[in-house]
């Protein structure tokens, strides 16, 4: 932000920002963290791509697209790829299993209304000032569960290394070509990401962690891929230029 000589401190819309932060960041990456103790990284990230399957149905409500048949039969390819990950998986389904997916499919959800949200809301809001108040929010927002559940010993040099990561890598910078491309391709489109994160879930989780890559994994990621393409495939980008002269106030 000071690289960028970005003024921070202008007239924001500063509960709707608190919003964005909360369905964008604090919801999502605290279920997930949830998840990802209980469920293999292969699964977390194929169950990730649901994502773009609420954006269009959140699409189809909010933004009143248009909708044809192959969407609908995207939907409920969607819904059979997660019964078929989840029913049939070789691993234990316990409560606390359910429960794990149950958190990541309300992770998707909240991340799906982020972004349309952000689009409806943040037209012409500079990226770089966004992503600034969203996570100094959502540390706002966390901060009291994290005092309350500390770590009863000092993290390792790795630990601390891998949230560094996160925070910076995987979060700011990603953060600022996420909501780039929200303001630029719309909502919809640049929640198709997900596309590709069950490919590289199942690969880093192979090659790093050990974790087998069965034919029940494979089946359902495709089911799952197979349904967000056909919602997408004729889909109009989401009108996110109209309001572009917004963009002045919040200079």
């Amino acid at each position: 932000v000071l690289l960028l000589r970005k003024n921070i401190f202008g007239k924001h819309p500063w509960f709707k920002i608190l919003l964005l932060a909360f369905l964008s960041c604090a919801a999502p990456f605290t279920l997930i963290a949830f998840t990802e103790i209980y469920l293999t990284t292969s699964m977390g990230s194929i169950l990730n791509a649901t994502t773009p399957i609420y954006a269009a149905l959140l699409s189809l409500i909010i933004l009143k697209e248009k909708s044809h048949y192959s969407q609908y039969i995207g939907f409920l390819l969607g819904i059979i790829g997660v019964i078929i990950l989840v029913g049939f998986e070789p691993m234990a389904i316990t409560s606390t299993t359910k429960w794990a997916v149950a958190a990541i499919l309300l992770a998707t959800f909240f991340y799906a209304c982020g972004g349309i949200y952000a689009a409806k809301t943040f037209t012409g809001f500079p990226p770089v000032v966004l992503v600034f108040w969203q996570q100094l929010f959502s540390f706002i927002i966390l901060f009291p569960f994290a005092i309350y559940e500390m770590p009863a010993h000092f993290p390792s040099k790795e630990i601390i290394f891998s949230v560094l990561s996160l925070g910076v890598l995987c979060t700011g910078l990603a953060f600022l070509l996420y909501f780039h491309l929200i303001k630029v391709v719309g909502a919809s489109k640049t929640l198709t990401v997900a596309y590709i994160i069950p490919i590289f879930g199942m690969l880093w989780g192979h090659l790093f962690l050990g974790e087998k890559i069965g034919p029940t994994t494979i089946l359902g990621a495709f089911t799952i891929l197979l349904g967000v393409y056909l919602i997408y495939r004729k889909r109009a980008t989401v009108p996110v230029r109209a309001n572009v002269l917004k963009s002045e106030k919040y200079n």
